[in-house]
């Protein structure tokens, strides 16, 4: 090729391509190396949950780079791209749960986000939802206020309003058998167990971690989940640990509070619960963990009303005759 021919606007043109698909590529690799370390820092961790947008920028760019027929670049990118596919491996699509008939408990649980001004949103769904359980995270006196219709509807609560974002709250149709709050540290936690119509009871915990915002409160989170690690090692009876825990189960902090504890992830495939203003960085962040007792049903999420949160409902059947 010709001097002149290497500087058409053609190929000036396929060379600004390949620049940019090689920055897009760097752009992906860089944190999904640092991710790796995310167990040394807070700031690392943080690289850890956004696994599944750095999967789907790397297949676009690999598919993009087949056709550039770059194959060296796409020989580096493969190996990155294998790393966030097995970190996320155990929320592909699959097949649901053999299970049938109506789930032992359904429940729904919402980040309120403080301000009760999206009460009149909320209501109607959690109507229209209907769950036994209804877990709520920044419970405040102005969310009991702004939801004393939808309590009404509940026999069974333990109500429990903060002022800011640490209150938290339980509706339950299921008879209270038990109940009690504590502070997990810095934070408001419900203990309750709950009798099953079939005479069997279960036990639930709510719950509402720190969010990871600096290395002081990244350092409580992770206290918050030593703790909570404890008290759920002491329980043998069925048991659900729900809310906003501020990690993802792409955290090697989370994946190893989960093998310590026995405790299994309900969600079944690839969701997100926030921010809802930002879909395209969604991660979970509000789990249902479940014991061995249980086989998780549907999980699924509810419709945006005005919180960073969207609301997760969640169903699950107890193993066994009762």
């Amino acid at each position: 090729m010709s001097r002149t021919a290497r500087h058409t606007p053609a190929s000036r043109s396929l060379l600004l391509i390949d620049s940019l698909l090689g920055l897009a590529a760097f752009a992906t690799a860089v944190p999904t190396l640092l991710a790796l370390a995310a167990a040394q820092a807070w700031w690392l961790e943080l690289f850890s949950h956004f696994r599944l947008q750095y999967l789907a920028a790397q297949l676009v760019l690999l598919a993009a780079l087949a056709l550039r027929r770059r194959w060296r670049m796409s020989l580096l990118l493969i190996p990155l791209a294998a790393l966030n596919a097995s970190a996320t491996s155990a929320y592909w699509p699959r097949e649901p749960n053999p299970v049938s008939g109506r789930p032992d408990v359904r429940i729904m649980t919402a980040n309120l986000y403080e301000d009760a001004s999206d009460a009149a949103r909320f209501i109607p769904q959690a109507q229209r939802e209907d769950p036994d359980v209804l877990a709520l995270v920044e419970f405040s006196h102005e969310w009991q206020a702004a939801l004393s219709t939808l309590t009404a509807e509940y026999p069974y609560s333990s109500l429990e309003p903060r002022h800011g974002s640490f209150g938290i709250a339980l509706l339950s149709r299921l008879p209270i058998i038990e109940q009690r709050s504590f502070e997990l540290l810095s934070s408001t936690t419900l203990d309750v167990r709950l009798a099953l119509p079939d005479g069997r009871a279960l036990r639930l915990l709510a719950v509402h971690l720190r969010p990871p915002q600096s290395p002081r409160l990244a350092g409580e989170r992770n206290r918050q989940l030593t703790e909570l690690g404890k008290i759920v090692s002491r329980i043998d009876e069925p048991l659900i640990v729900i809310g906003d825990f501020n990690t993802t189960p792409y955290s090697p902090l989370f994946k190893d509070w989960s093998a310590q504890t026995g405790l299994r992830d309900a969600r079944t495939r690839w969701s997100f619960s926030w921010p809802a203003s930002f879909p395209l960085l969604g991660i979970p962040i509000d789990h249902c963990m479940i014991s061995e007792h249980f086989i998780a049903g549907e999980q699924r999420r509810g419709e945006a009303f005005g919180s960073d949160h969207y609301p997760i409902l969640t169903e699950l059947y107890l193993r066994g005759d009762p």
